[in-house]
């Protein structure tokens, strides 16, 4: 999995996958486009924020803000497999914080449903969502949660 890392910060040990290189570390294709794609959210609260508050709306957290280090601006924290990592919504680059990698890594060739525990057949099978990977069934049953919650 190292092969694909572009850098890492000597001081907190979080490593940065620039554009395409974690979709090749864990063998995803697109994960890091997917990632980039999801909403800013509080790293505390996990509530969407706007990418440039200080502090979320929701639970009043200070929101840090890291940097593109391939000078994009400010990275999205999002929520995968019930970690928050930071994605530049520019170039798809990733940031993982030391000890993510093998989350990330778990959550995203799970073979049970991380909702209803059924079976994934395969490791691409399932939608890869906040708290891990889930079935079709689970992701029809949060869309439709989703569109009601947003109808009112």
């Amino acid at each position: 999995m190292g092969a694909a890392v572009a850098g890492s910060c000597p001081q907190c040990h979080g490593l940065w996958f620039g554009t395409g290189s974690l979709d090749m570390a864990l063998g995803q294709p697109g994960l890091s486009a997917k990632l980039a794609a999801r909403d800013h959210c509080c790293g505390v609260c996990a509530l969407p924020s706007a990418l440039d508050a200080v502090r979320c709306g929701a639970c009043g957290a200070h929101l840090p803000g890291l940097d593109c280090p391939e000078g994009h601006g400010r990275l999205k924290q999002i929520l995968v497999g019930g970690i928050v990592v930071e994605v530049c919504p520019v170039c798809d680059g990733v940031f993982l914080d030391r000890g993510e990698l093998s989350k990330v890594h778990a959550a995203a060739h799970a073979t049970e449903c991380a909702s209803c525990g059924e079976h994934l057949p395969d490791p691409d099978a399932g939608y890869l969502v906040d708290r891990g990977r889930i079935c079709g069934g689970c992701f029809r049953e949060r869309a439709k949660k989703h569109a009601a919650t947003n109808k009112k």
